[in-house]
């Protein structure tokens, strides 16, 4: 299958135009040339982030679970895979890697796992299967196979966007949630803060290790929001 990013309104309406042409009776002047009002649909724009410092998030619609696209301009990074449930049904199979599709999404950079838990890793093995990534990375100690591990002061950066690891440190024990990979994105516009499914007692050793790394403009709230998460102090740290 050739898969073609998701065309716009006027894409669709030309491509309507097309089709009436055709229909014309045979012989009609000009009947022919409608096939290239249906170019705009092989060739869709893809609204990439454009220039030095931006940055495109989109948060996928995975049910319990979490599935997060990060692009410059020039790369992308999925923050999780989305879910995989006992009945058999794959958010990484049904939801993300269609969406990825439609958004022209062709490889990734990166894969990062926030933990093992199959509310968020349990998509990836349809994604591996189907996409070229870079490299898949998470916390030390999860079950699935991992090119590398996300560990605290991590930093890389993508055509002018800032990407940092705040959590775990190095040597801290797989817990599951609480060993959750938090990654800050810093773009020419503010920050992102990914949580994982951190709970306060995390949340209070990373306010201790410096509030300031915390300050963002958006926060995807941790572990789906649970009351166990979000503790107050963390939520005015960062100010989001």
């Amino acid at each position: 299958l050739w898969w073609l990013p998701e065309s716009g309104l006027l894409a669709a309406m030309l491509a309507l135009l097309a089709a009436a042409c055709l229909l014309l009776p045979r012989g009609a002047p000009g009947r022919l040339l409608g096939l290239l009002l249906w170019l705009p649909l092989l060739w869709p724009q893809r609204e990439l982030p454009s220039g030095p410092g931006a940055l495109d998030m989109q948060v996928f619609d995975v049910g319990q679970g979490q599935a997060v696209l990060l692009r410059t301009a020039g790369h992308a990074l999925l923050y999780d895979a989305g879910p995989r449930s006992r009945s058999g049904f794959d958010a990484g199979e049904r939801i993300v890697l269609p969406a990825l599709h439609a958004l022209g999404v062709r490889q990734l950079d990166m894969l990062m796992l926030s933990h093992g838990d199959a509310d968020h890793a349990g998509g990836m093995a349809a994604l591996v299967a189907s996409l070229p990534i870079g490299q898949v990375r998470g916390p030390a100690g999860m079950g699935q196979p991992l090119h590398g591990h996300c560990q605290a002061d991590d930093h890389w950066q993508w055509d002018g966007v800032v990407f940092t690891v705040l959590h775990p440190p190095r040597h801290f024990p797989y817990l599951g949630n609480d060993a959750s990979c938090v990654l800050r994105v810093d773009t020419a516009h503010g920050s992102v803060l990914l949580a994982g499914d951190i709970s306060a007692l995390v949340e209070q050793r990373l306010l201790r290790a410096g509030s300031e790394a915390l300050a963002a403009r958006v926060v995807l709230a941790a572990h789906h929001g649970s009351s166990s998460s979000s503790s107050g102090a963390f939520v005015q740290a960062t100010g989001a």
